[in-house]
């Protein structure tokens, strides 16, 4: 009995959209990712084989993306206006890394250089909650804004922050939320604290400081001694290593 391909594969497409919101793109293949950018201009056929011909024909994502569009008409399933697709989709994604490379870089080795970018962070933006993605040398790679009011609310939900983690390919983060009363964490923010700090933790991503602002106060998490483990960097231990006994700030 004959069976079309959209029967045999019927929902794949959602479940695979489904799956990249709430991980993000590093849990993929790469004929994975490839196969899901083709989607958007083969609507109605399999685009796995025709990744991994592309892949195979080019060895590589960016093989595939500096490709020219005659070469990449060439393999089957491909024809001209996908080929022109992919091969915008490289220039672009190859003048943002040039972009990107041109941008000064920001470390972020010191508690109180960092309270008060994120007081000034939260002043420039409507936020509430937020979380600065790290690499090892405490290098700004990028900022995630959380949209929950309240970082106590069970509207705080892990995957949040451990997606934007996962994409971003951050190995630390800071944790920062917003505060109009006292300048000290909730219980219920604790708690929050405490699970967000886990899931990440179960990805390979440490947490360097939890800031609460008020106003340009800002107040962190770690008053105790840090006593460093074998994966810190020199960068990160310099962090830990200026967190003061009293932990608090102000921004003049």
């Amino acid at each position: 009995m004959y069976i079309e391909d959209k029967d045999i594969h019927k929902g794949h497409r959602s479940r695979m959209r489904a799956k990249l919101e709430s991980y993000g793109p590093r849990i993929f293949d790469t004929y994975e990712l490839l196969e899901m950018l083709l989607y958007y201009v083969i609507p109605y056929r399999d685009t796995n084989p025709i990744a991994k011909r592309l892949l195979s024909a080019f060895g590589s994502l960016d093989g595939v993306f500096s490709a020219p569009p005659e070469e990449l008409a060439k393999v089957d399933g491909i024809g001209d206006r996908c080929a022109e697709f992919l091969s915008l989709v490289g220039k672009t994604v190859a003048e943002d890394t040039a972009l990107k490379s041109r941008r000064p870089v920001r470390i972020f080795d010191n508690y109180h250089e960092t309270g008060k970018f994120l007081v000034s962070y939260f002043e420039e933006n409507d936020v509430s909650i937020c979380m600065m993605m790290l690499d090892s040398g405490m290098r700004l790679i990028g900022i995630e804004n959380i949209p929950v009011e309240n970082f106590s609310s069970a509207a705080v939900k892990p995957r949040y922050f451990v997606g934007a983690a996962l994409t971003s390919g951050a190995s630390v983060a800071i944790i920062a939320h917003k505060r109009h009363s006292l300048l000290y964490f909730s219980e219920g923010s604790l708690a929050t604290d405490k699970l967000i700090r886990s899931e990440l933790a179960k990805i390979g991503i440490t947490v360097a400081e939890h800031y609460i602002i008020r106003g340009r106060e800002y107040s962190g998490m770690r008053p105790e001694f840090h006593l460093g483990s074998p994966t810190d960097t020199p960068e990160l231990e310099r962090f830990y290593n200026s967190v003061p006994s009293d932990i608090g700030g102000v921004y003049e």
